[in-house]
């Protein structure tokens, strides 16, 4: 079943919608933007905010690893191990959208 009032529509390339879509009488709302699986789309297709949001995203894992880059006591391999896995992963995140 499809909750009308949570539903959203979006054309991609057009800010506007040539004809409206209802559900039950209800009309659905057009959006410019909105966060599908926590990757922003817009109707532009612009993904700078995006990128500037994943790597502010990857740049506050990295500042939170402080202590483990400044340590002694781990290898250099395990530190790039963590930085694929903890940084990386976190600034690519839903690259292929």
């Amino acid at each position: 079943m499809i909750k009308a009032d949570k539903t959203k529509t979006i054309i991609f390339g057009n800010k506007q919608i040539s004809s409206k879509i209802c559900i039950d009488g209800i009309e659905l709302e057009n959006v410019e933007k909105f966060i599908y699986l926590g990757s922003n789309m817009t109707y532009d297709l612009d993904c700078s905010k995006e990128i500037a949001v994943r790597m502010a995203k990857a740049m506050a894992n990295l500042k939170a690893l402080d202590k483990i880059w400044k340590s002694k006591a781990i290898s250099l391999e395990t530190k790039l191990s963590i930085l694929k896995t903890c940084v990386f992963s976190t600034m690519l995140y839903g690259c292929e959208t």
